[in-house]
């Protein structure tokens, strides 16, 4: 008989590392971190078998909403479920009993809207979880988007993987590893705060922002220590840093999370030489894939024309689902979201619009 517990917050990190849909985002600096952005607070908890073994965890982000009773439990790239020494059917079994479990925890014992993106796992995997969702009365969410990216394999040589680039790709990877730029792999502080300025100046440069920006995850490294930390690539042109890429290795996958370039970057190819340097560290490291940090061929067509041409597997989580308990309470938390999605969006596009303006008038 399985049983859903509470794990303590000082044990958590340890007992996700057992996971190989281990990510970044159910680490606790980063999850403490959106709490702190995002006015929510965290629940950890792992569904125990007979022996005592945690078969599944997730860390869930509570967001209450004062006066009515409800609200929202969110399981970001959650729960874990894939461990190294149980089959699939196993992991998968384990992710159900999870799901009732946290069902019956947040949805009908508390009325919180209990909602769920799952981690990223091989194609069979999500699918097979999307009809577990189904499967258990979860519905379709609107927020956050569907996570879609590629995934290139990186286990076989690095001869193959490169070899199974689109011709043009190759000869742009070759055009940035020939264009005398410099490469820099590392964790410190200093280097972050380097790469964050690149970010922060392309945004400006360009009128746009996002959510959590690298500033964001420069905050969550600093709370980091030991192989939870996240790697940041840089490569420089003269001494100056024209790219960046931050990424976290995990689980199986290493994850890209942030990136950019400056013209000058652009100009000498850079992107792709970072990319191939993370391809690289991922096979170092023995990963199953590299995720490439999303792809969206609809609102980013150029991003998604270079990222396709590696190669690699265009996949998708399982989620965002939700399940909605009955009753008034959370269909009204459910509206009170919709409202302040639509108010951070419209000051966003604002932001945007203003920041173009200035760039014209400049």
């Amino acid at each position: 008989m399985s049983e859903l517990r509470p794990v303590p917050a000082d044990a958590w990190d340890n007992l996700a590392r057992g996971f190989a849909d281990h990510s970044y985002r159910q680490l606790s600096a980063y999850s403490n971190a959106c709490n702190d952005r995002f006015g929510a607070r965290s629940e950890r908890v792992a569904l125990y078998d007979d022996q005592g073994t945690a078969i599944a965890a997730s860390e869930v982000r509570i967001k209450a909403v004062p006066g009515i009773g409800s609200g929202l439990a969110y399981a970001s790239a959650g729960p874990l479920c894939r461990r190294a020494e149980a089959t699939d059917e196993e992991s998968l079994d384990a992710m159900r009993s999870m799901l009732v479990a946290m069902r019956e925890a947040y949805a009908e014992r508390r009325s919180l809207i209990l909602r769920v993106q799952c981690p990223l796992g091989p194609e069979e995997w999500n699918s097979a979880s999307q009809a577990v969702l189904r499967e258990l009365g979860f519905g379709p969410s609107d927020y956050p988007r569907a996570y879609r990216t590629i995934c290139i394999d990186t286990r076989p040589s690095l001869d193959g993987i490169r070899a199974s680039f689109h011709k043009g790709w190759r000869k742009m990877l070759r055009r940035g590893e020939t264009r005398g730029l410099e490469a820099e792999v590392g964790d410190g502080p200093e280097l972050f705060a380097a790469a964050t300025e690149l970010h922060r100046a392309l945004m400006d440069r360009k009128g746009f922002t996002v959510e959590l920006d690298a500033g964001f995850y420069e905050r969550v490294q600093e709370r980091l220590v030991g192989d939870d930390r996240m790697t940041m690539i840089v490569v420089r042109s003269e001494g100056e840093i024209v790219g960046m890429n931050l990424v976290s290795a995990l689980g199986d996958t290493l994850a890209g999370i942030v990136g950019a370039s400056t013209a000058t970057g652009a100009k000498l190819s850079g992107a792709y030489l970072l990319e191939w340097m993370a391809i690289e560290l991922a096979h170092e490291r023995g990963l199953r894939c590299y995720d490439m940090g999303g792809f969206d061929p609809d609102d980013n067509p150029g991003v998604a024309d270079f990222k396709r041409r590696t190669g690699g597997a265009d996949i998708s989580s399982a989620g965002p689902a939700q399940f909605v308990p009955s009753g008034v309470r959370p269909r009204i938390a459910q509206s009170l979201e919709s409202a302040v999605r639509r108010v951070r969006r419209a000051r966003r596009e604002r932001g945007q619009r203003a920041a173009e303006n200035a760039g014209e008038a400049a």
